[in-house]
């Protein structure tokens, strides 16, 4: 079932968490290409490991927020309809 307008499940946390690793490695190994374009040395080092935590970070919450703000519809800032009352 999907989480209903502002709110949050364990399932939009946990593919926040992944989209949020998956972003860590490409954002690495792009940093790490550019480093070894440059210098010709493929080394792994903290700068190129910061550049893909901080678009890890931001990948995550961007998603995280993106699915508070959706209701079960996949209908961004729009509230849930109400629901018939029998």
């Amino acid at each position: 079932m999907k989480s209903k307008f502002t709110k949050i499940n364990f399932k939009d946390i946990a593919k926040g968490f992944i989209l949020a690793f998956i972003t860590t490695l490409v954002g690495t190994a792009i940093s790490m290409i550019n480093i070894f374009k440059e210098t010709g040395i493929f080394d792994l080092s903290w700068q190129s490991v910061k550049l893909g935590l901080c678009a890890a970070a931001v990948a995550g919450f961007s998603y995280i927020i993106k699915n508070y703000f959706t209701n079960s519809k996949d209908q961004f800032a729009k509230p849930d309809p109400p629901h018939p009352k029998f």
